[in-house]
């Protein structure tokens, strides 16, 4: 029953490398809009 839960333990902690690039990626796309947001909102002020 430890090695089930040693193995389960084990895996869950080494997928979060798995989610990484994901991450990764939906960081950026929140830099783009804050980027295209902040674009847009100079061109509408003056």
């Amino acid at each position: 029953m430890k090695s089930i839960e040693n193995l389960l333990e084990a895996l869950i902690f080494n997928s979060r490398w798995l989610l990484a690039p994901f991450y990764l990626g939906l960081v950026i796309g929140i830099v783009m809009l804050l980027v295209k947001f902040t674009q847009e909102l100079f061109h509408v002020l003056p």
